[in-house]
């Protein structure tokens, strides 16, 4: 689709309100529904999750890929703890995300629990490319999270890493075109070809 204007952090958590939905009806999730909630005084919106008696029982905090650390950034965490804030006492989890990663955080003790990998853009309006990977993201982390709240352990923690950082490396190789120089050269230059060998 054709799509005009700049992305906003608002039009990406609308998008992924939907596509959430999609995956708690297709999958049959214990989630009642999923809204975007817009909150007052200019601040950010976020993915707020549902009983069935409208209780806000996990809250995503939206932020920008260019806002690299903003999943562990202390002002991030201070808004988001606000917003669970209000929830309580049914929020039991919150996560905060920044389109290439989200992390899991406890909502009582403000521990982290797990952190995933969901895609690797540079730029917000990248994402309208990555919608198909980052569905499968959340797909995979509803899932767990899923199996995690019947009591299903977190990964252990060099897990969580790796998987961040193999998505890291696989979104650079992706987006430089240094490896395409390479494999045409590799393809095309005998002499290319026996040097790397």
């Amino acid at each position: 689709f054709i799509v005009s204007g700049e992305p906003t952090e608002p039009t990406y958590a609308s998008d992924l309100k939907e596509w959430i939905g999609q995956i708690i009806k297709e999958h049959q999730l214990p989630f009642g529904k999923v809204k975007v909630e817009m909150v007052k005084e200019k601040k950010r919106a976020d993915i707020l999750f549902l009983d069935d008696s409208n209780n806000c029982v996990f809250l995503i905090e939206v932020k920008r890929p260019e806002e690299m650390e903003a999943p562990y950034d202390s002002k991030v965490m201070e808004q988001t703890v606000e917003y669970v804030e209000k929830y309580r006492p049914f929020i039991r989890h919150f996560a905060t995300h920044n389109v290439n990663f989200l992390v899991l955080w406890d909502a009582v003790t403000l521990k982290k629990i797990d952190q995933f990998a969901i895609t690797y853009i540079k730029e917000l309006q990248e994402y309208f490319r990555k919608t198909d990977e980052i569905r499968d993201s959340f797909k995979r982390f509803l899932l767990w999270y899923t199996k995690f709240l019947e009591g299903e352990p977190p990964k252990p923690i060099d897990e969580s890493i790796v998987e961040v950082l193999h998505n890291y490396i696989k979104g650079v190789v992706n987006t430089t075109p240094l490896v395409n120089e390479l494999v045409s050269s590799y393809t095309d230059d005998p002499q290319f070809r026996t040097n790397f060998e």
